[in-house]
């Protein structure tokens, strides 16, 4: 089970909020003493356990990080306009991230039917990507 950290200490605790908490404490119910482990998108997979549980957060002792990659391996990019079909463009963010896409822009030609994309909601499916696909990067996304 990988859950997404922004930030992945060396040693120590971690505390969970948010989405991913909820996710960890509601939808997996996960209890004390259950093994995660944790990817941060720059590199970092590090093998935790479920040490409390406060109201809406989850404290994680941090065993190890098993894995630490200094730079992305990615050097494909991929360039797309937005397709007019919103389902389309989540479709492709995931794929892209699976496949290890180091850059993901998004750009606007004279044929672009839909002008805006929604970030926010780019970024959690690629959270949600690389969480179910186990890799260390996100690709970086232009708008």
């Amino acid at each position: 089970m990988y859950l997404f950290a922004e930030f992945i200490p060396d040693a120590g605790h971690l505390t969970l909020s948010g989405e991913e908490a909820h996710h960890m404490l509601h939808v997996l119910r996960m209890k004390h003493g259950d093994p995660v482990f944790l990817l941060d998108g720059k590199g970092r997979k590090a093998s935790a356990h479920l040490l409390d549980v406060l109201k809406k957060e989850a404290i994680l002792q941090i065993n190890e990080i098993q894995q630490q990659q200094t730079e992305n391996p990615a050097t494909l990019s991929l360039a797309v306009c937005p397709t007019k079909n919103a389902d389309r463009m989540e479709w492709l963010v995931e794929k892209a991230v699976e496949a290890g896409v180091g850059e993901l822009y998004f750009i606007e030609s004279a044929r672009t039917e839909r002008g805006r994309i929604n970030v926010e909601r780019i970024r959690k499916i690629a959270h949600a990507a690389l969480k179910q696909s186990g890799r260390l990067w996100l690709p970086q996304l232009h708008g």
